[in-house]
């Protein structure tokens, strides 16, 4: 197989990748930035356990929206700690008032997802320097 071939599937795939992160970072800084707050309260933490062992581990909130709903929610994102969220803690929530179960809480880390754009975006110089200096020929 051609080396820009192999170059283009490559940089196909980090593209990929590297959509699917900038994505979400983007949903969850439009979130904090647009959304709704509340302060809330860890009601429990959802312990799964993972198939090659260990759990994740996810905090389940309540809070109340500006209309004086009660909704109870937890974060897209799961850990695989159990960090400072305990039952009874108190957190600032953020929410999308069209669809308060979509949450972010302060204070939980969304690194994974910032580090695939980081580092999708440096994998991405490789094969485009590759996929460049072939079609320049």
């Amino acid at each position: 197989m051609p080396s820009w071939l192999v170059a283009a599937l490559i940089w196909l795939a980090a593209a990929a990748l590297f959509g699917w992160s900038l994505w979400g970072q983007w949903r969850d800084l439009s979130l904090r930035c647009r959304g709704a707050q509340a302060e809330g309260e860890v009601t429990s933490v959802r312990v799964s356990t993972r198939p090659k062992g260990g759990a994740n581990c996810t905090p389940v909130v309540c809070f109340t929206t500006a209309d004086g709903n009660t909704v109870v929610a937890e974060p897209p994102v799961h850990r695989s700690w159990q960090g400072r969220f305990t039952s009874g803690s108190r957190v600032l929530v953020y929410y999308d008032p069209d669809d308060p179960k979509r949450i972010r809480i302060r204070g939980h880390a969304y690194l994974l997802p910032g580090l695939f754009v980081l580092f999708g975006g440096l994998f991405l110089t490789g094969p485009t320097v590759v996929i460049i200096g072939h079609l320049a020929r």
